[in-house]
């Protein structure tokens, strides 16, 4: 009775209809008692009463289900809306979230100072190459370049004219650049390297000859002085193969080279050689 008075109350469809039916059953039970002294007349009209009543209560429970089951479809069609807002807002937001790890990988692949690579795309590009000169059994020729002077440039001109100077240092160096596989790029300091992919020791000490000569040719200005570069470069190349160690190796070998520049004469290339040993002369 209390669903029903709500259902009533609150206007549900077909609540009036079951209302009349209560009213009808009702009216059958109170006359229940009088069925057996009145006419088969008054039995029949009590016992439509009870059909109305059991047809109207069906009638209810049948909307009540039917809006029910419209209202779970309402619900579910919302929620599939939802969940596909809210997916389609995660995707953008991934996007969004790998554009920006895209530009700070990019960004930390650049060198602030001189605006070319930086070691960290170095060391990457290295393992890349690397891995396609072994596969392809080709050369891979590394310059190791230190510039002589600049903690004295710092010290006299300041840090500023010390930084130009490795700007110009480092764009001269990228103008020579001429495959895409090449890689210019800063190492660390006053130290600068570049990568020759597919390229063997005579092609690598012709290039190497070059920059040389034409950066010991250039100078900066700084007010009425000018400061030429005095650069000193080690040199390896290797051809990468199943038994060869890792690039650390390369590296190595070209800082070596460049120790041994410096040991002899500044201001030249000088490839990696082997120190002989006892063994070697015997």
């Amino acid at each position: 009775m209390r669903e029903i008075y709500k259902a009533w109350r609150f206007n549900e469809p077909g609540s009036l209809w079951l209302l009349v039916g209560i009213m009808a059953l009702t009216l059958a039970m109170l006359m229940q008692p009088l069925s057996y002294t009145l006419h088969n007349e008054a039995r029949i009209a009590i016992q439509v009463a009870i059909v109305i009543f059991v047809f109207l209560q069906s009638q209810f429970i049948g909307l009540r289900f039917k809006n029910a089951l419209n209202e779970s479809r309402f619900l579910s069609e919302h929620l599939q809306d939802e969940i596909a807002r809210k997916t389609r807002d995660l995707r953008q937001q991934q996007k969004e979230l790998t554009a920006i790890r895209g530009e700070l990988k990019s960004a930390s692949f650049v060198d602030k100072t001189t605006g070319i690579y930086s070691r960290a795309y170095f060391e990457n590009q290295l393992e890349v190459e690397w891995s396609r000169c072994l596969r392809e059994s080709r050369p891979l020729a590394l310059v190791l370049f230190d510039l002589d002077g600049s903690k004295q440039i710092n010290q006299r001109y300041g840090r500023g004219a010390g930084d130009q100077w490795l700007y110009q240092f480092a764009h001269k160096l990228g103008e020579h650049v001429r495959r895409q596989t090449d890689i210019a790029a800063r190492y660390g300091g006053d130290e600068f390297v570049l990568l020759l992919p597919d390229c063997d020791l005579k092609e690598a000490e012709k290039f190497a000859a070059a920059f040389m000569q034409d950066i010991h040719a250039t100078s900066l200005k700084l007010g009425d002085e000018e400061l030429t570069f005095s650069v000193t470069a080690g040199l390896q190349v290797v051809t990468p193969d199943e038994d060869s160690s890792a690039t650390e190796e390369l590296i190595n070998k070209a800082v070596v080279a460049l120790h041994q520049a410096k040991d002899n004469q500044r201001g030249q290339v000088v490839s990696y050689k082997r120190k002989s040993t006892t063994n070697d002369n015997l």
